[in-house]
């Protein structure tokens, strides 16, 4: 495997699949073909997944929150933006249709929705299927800037526990 290509793990059916040769181009939707794909072809007739990729997501899961990525997310470059906390994150395969609507669910904006019935006759993986194009990378942008933020305040304490460290050398120095 070249060093532009990485592998991620995804549970499918509470089983755990590792899903290699990753570039920083492949979609959710191409990791969801492949997942579909590969279920199909191992198990042939006793498969249980049926549908088409339109019909699937994968649900991102960190310390009890759960969110839908989009489509056309980059799953490279999501899964190195969560830095030290990989360990703590899950991509789960679900049929959209069976992902339980969350009345407090809410994508990364603060907007409020006028019309909040509609809304909340849909699952997180459908309304976010329903979004434009753009709104949905406009919730990927705001996303990674919100992970870009929490590993940037990681760095900045781990510099102030350094320099802290290093006063403390350099005073018993002098004393």
């Amino acid at each position: 495997m070249g060093s532009s290509e990485q592998e991620i793990i995804v549970w499918v059916c509470q089983e755990e699949k590792i899903v290699s040769g990753l570039t920083k181009h492949t979609t959710c939707m191409e990791v969801v073909e492949a997942l579909l794909e590969e279920h199909q072809t191992t198990l042939a007739e006793k498969r249980f997944l049926f549908g088409e990729c339109k019909d699937y997501c994968i649900i991102e899961k960190w310390r009890g929150s759960e969110r839908v990525l989009p489509p056309l997310t980059k799953m490279l470059r999501l899964w190195k933006a969560w830095g030290e906390e990989q360990p703590n994150l899950h991509f789960v395969l679900v049929k959209a249709d069976a992902f339980l609507p969350l009345p407090l669910w809410r994508t990364s904006e603060a907007k409020i929705v006028p019309n909040l019935e509609i809304h909340m006759d849909l699952s997180p993986a459908n309304y976010m299927k329903m979004l434009s194009l753009d709104k949905q990378k406009r919730i990927l942008r705001k996303t990674f800037k919100k992970l870009a933020k929490i590993k940037q305040e990681g760095v900045l304490q781990e510099r102030d526990n350094i320099e802290t460290l290093i006063h403390l050398i350099l005073s018993q120095d002098h004393t």
